[in-house]
């Protein structure tokens, strides 16, 4: 009897190809979720950066009415650039310009027209009475110090002029006499 030897081959190790494409097509699959959650992120990121910006420069101008008398605020004086856009005459002219930080840009009106990021139109509403739950004192209603000065702030960013973002400041009279 004559015995065959039979060479036994070694099993393969590691995967087939076949696994190897569905694995790859698995991983594809889900890739291609995650790359359409990106333009939503970067839309909500910049959403996040501009709201932040526009409440420095709402800061900023509300630090400038405090500073103001109520006399100024009646007269409008914090509209230092008067009439509309010539860009957009539905709007007001802006009167500040600020980088994209929020830092207000100083220098010539050219200059800060040149490298804006954000600008902000103020217009002054002064003489707003208080409602009478909250007036101070018993002249309730005869006393200046009973209204408030409305102040309308538009904020529009240089990248999307049409997109104008309207914010109100309540500025009570602070008792500043005028100078």
């Amino acid at each position: 009897m004559s015995s065959k030897h039979f060479s036994e081959r070694p099993k393969p190790v590691g995967f087939s190809l076949i696994e190897v494409v569905l694995s790859l097509g698995i991983l594809s699959f889900a890739f291609v979720g995650l790359m359409g959650l990106i333009p939503t992120g970067l839309s909500s990121l910049d959403t996040a950066i501009d709201s932040t910006v526009e409440s420095q420069i709402l800061q900023h101008i509300s630090a400038l009415c405090r500073q103001s008398t109520y006399t100024a605020l009646k007269k409008n004086l914090l509209d230092i650039n008067p009439g509309a856009d010539p860009l957009n005459p539905n709007r007001p002219m802006p009167d500040y310009f600020f980088n994209e930080q929020g830092e207000e840009l100083k220098g010539d009106q050219a200059t800060q027209q040149a490298s804006y990021v954000y600008a902000a139109a103020v217009i002054c509403q002064a003489g707003t009475p208080v409602p009478v739950g909250a007036q101070s004192g018993t002249t309730a209603g005869t006393n200046s110090y009973n209204e408030v000065a409305t102040v309308r702030v538009l904020i529009t960013k240089r990248s999307a002029p049409s997109k104008i973002r309207a914010y109100s400041l309540f500025v009570a009279n602070n008792g500043l006499a005028a100078q």
